[in-house]
């Protein structure tokens, strides 16, 4: 049954057994060998309140290997075009070597507490397909939490090379 990326990433975290998730796209990876090791170091020493993603970096499509010459983006921010009010904008300048607070996770990556994810209630609410990490970002600040990319982990995102997806009903 299709039911949609941000349902079907709402019914993982509600099947984890564990108290932190990872969502990681379909069409993503880790180019970073010890991802995991960081990544347990700074979830562990931040508050529980955390949303993060990861350096992102889009793949070679022809050989779907890391592309240097491809720019790493390290979460977003939002753009303060009218037209472009409230939608994510990829943040290609890299703060910190360490962790570092930003307006809102991309990339399709993600790490979070399951039981703040629950508390958010995670993507409840989002009616339209698209404009996820925006929105999960928009309700993680207005709770009280905040968002972090975590430079030291590099993920692979291949781009898209045909139109969006046919449209689906719920």
């Amino acid at each position: 049954m299709r039911m949609g990326s941000s349902l079907g990433k709402d019914t993982g975290v509600s099947l984890c057994k564990t108290p932190y998730f990872i969502i990681l796209d379909a069409h993503c990876r880790f180019y970073t060998k010890d991802w995991l090791d960081i990544l347990e170091r700074t979830i562990l020493s931040n508050p529980d309140t955390t949303l993060y993603c990861c350096g992102c970096q889009y793949f070679n499509n022809e050989d779907d290997h890391q592309d240097p010459k491809h720019v790493i983006a390290y979460g977003a921010y939002f753009g303060h075009k009218k037209d472009r009010l409230l939608r994510a904008e990829w943040n290609t300048r890299k703060l910190s070597d360490e962790p570092f607070e930003i307006p809102a996770i991309m990339g399709a990556n993600y790490v979070c507490n399951k039981a703040w994810w629950e508390k958010i209630n995670g993507f409840r609410g989002l009616v339209l397909y698209g404009r996820e990490e925006e929105f999960i970002s928009l309700k993680c600040w207005m709770l009280g939490g905040k968002c972090m990319c975590i430079p030291s982990i590099v993920t692979g995102h291949k781009g898209r090379t045909k139109e969006a997806p046919v449209p689906f009903k719920c």
